[in-house]
């Protein structure tokens, strides 16, 4: 419902209430309106519904007596996000966004047919996009067509991975964005599913682990099926097993690819879908 309706508890005397809502992340208010006691409450409950409509995100709300200062507790909800699906073509990123590290690009051979994201990465870092159409994916099923391409340093293979349930935070030194979930692979043939810890570290919930289903130098099929705590995880059509977390039960979906030294590194992926599920 992008205009959803506020009730609270009605003060006995009181003339005019402020609601305020505001962004997830931060103080910026999305609105404050001034809301008559005459019009909105009736008896000891109040209702206001306004008109301004909200976008697929997350947000907090709270509402105060007018001329006071003393706001009720903050109370968080969301938005939920819509189906989509980005194929990159015609040299355009739509609605995907630079989260950290380097700089990402669309590329398309020939002109407007097949369309690719790209990013070289940064040196020792991380390099994240976010697809910023909404914060509030909950239970989907997410699916990419990507690779990663590049050369070992001291023996660590360039990484690729679909990101899930993702919060808004980054690592400041190793520009590695958390938390939330990271399904992927590495350039020698290893999956994995990480744990982004609220602190930027990693907790492996399935640890790097050789595959043969996993194409080391050409173009690999991830997808997820996130319901509840529980996540269907495949590679290249094939079903490989289940993770159960219940950390992050909802947040923004991108990609992220990790280098390690300075080789030279390069991610793509040819498409990223989203269906919602129940």
């Amino acid at each position: 419902d992008t205009t959803p309706t506020y009730r609270w508890t009605h003060v006995n005397g009181v003339t005019n209430y402020v609601l305020q809502v505001l962004k997830e992340y931060s103080a910026t208010a999305i609105y404050t309106i001034t809301v008559p006691a005459k019009s909105a409450c009736y008896y000891n409950v109040c209702s206001y519904t306004p008109t301004p409509k909200l976008g697929r995100y997350g947000y907090r709300w709270h509402v105060k007596v007018s001329n006071t200062s003393n706001w009720s507790p903050l109370m968080t909800f969301y938005v939920r996000g819509v189906n989509f699906a980005s194929h990159f073509t015609y040299n355009m990123m739509y609605t995907w966004k630079k989260k950290s590290g380097g700089d990402w690009y669309t590329i398309y051979s020939p002109p407007g047919v097949v369309g690719y994201l790209a990013s070289n990465g940064l040196p020792n870092k991380c390099t994240a996009t976010v697809q910023s159409l909404s914060s509030a994916y909950d239970n989907f099923e997410a699916e990419t067509r990507m690779k990663i391409t590049g050369a070992p340093s001291a023996g660590k293979y360039p990484e690729a991975y679909m990101a899930l349930r993702m919060k808004n935070s980054v690592n400041a030194a190793t520009q590695c964005w958390y938390g939330g979930y990271l399904f992927g692979y590495s350039r020698d043939g290893k999956y994995s599913y990480w744990k982004m810890q609220p602190n930027g570290t990693w907790t492996p919930l399935i640890s790097p682990k050789y595959s043969s289903l996993v194409n080391t130098i050409g173009w690999n099929n991830f997808k997820v099926t996130a319901i509840g705590n529980k996540f269907n995880l495949y590679i290249n059509k094939k079903y490989i097993g289940t993770v159960t977390d219940s950390t992050y039960p909802i947040g923004y979906v991108g990609l992220e690819m990790v280098n390690h030294g300075s080789n030279p590194t390069k991610f793509y992926a040819d498409w990223f879908t989203v269906k919602m599920l129940p």
